[in-house]
């Protein structure tokens, strides 16, 4: 009897119906491959960094390994070790992995963004806190670097 059921009970009944013939039953099974995408997304929702600073930090390859121990547990254990390894790895504040990206010094960046050298040390060296600084500072530091200012902001 099909009326009054919800649509799980019509999903588990459909998966359980050994008449169908294989071609019309769901596959349960997922990928390497769709677990990693579903795992990536649901850990950019949670943390709210873009697919591309991830990536810059954590390989592909590397969240794909995390597929065999993770895939059971529950998904806060993989967010769990994707930050732990993302705030290891980090160790540079945004600034300064990107100027090194840049293959700037801070001397040739203060030049170009028209900033003290000392104020980049201290943000580089979290002495002061780049989140709090003037917009216009971050926006001359942006463009010196060729980058949003959004990039250059501490989570």
């Amino acid at each position: 009897m099909i009326a009054g059921k919800s649509g799980i009970e019509l999903a588990l009944e459909i998966l359980h119906d050994d008449t169908l013939s294989s071609e019309y039953r769901p596959c349960m099974n997922r990928s390497t491959e769709y677990w990693c995408g579903w795992a990536l997304a649901y850990f950019q929702w949670y943390t709210n960094l873009s697919f591309s600073r991830i990536n810059r930090l954590i390989s592909i390859t590397e969240v794909l390994a995390f597929y065999s121990p993770y895939l059971e547990m529950h998904i806060s254990h993989f967010c769990d070790r994707m930050i732990e390894l993302y705030n290891i790895r980090k160790g540079f504040t945004n600034l300064k992995r990107i100027r090194l990206d840049a293959g700037l010094s801070q001397g040739v960046l203060a030049e170009i963004a028209g900033i003290p050298v000392r104020t980049i040390q201290q943000y580089e060296q979290k002495q002061k806190n780049i989140n709090a600084a003037k917009a216009e500072t971050v926006i001359k530091l942006a463009k010196a670097l060729n980058c949003d200012a959004e990039d250059l902001m501490e989570l």
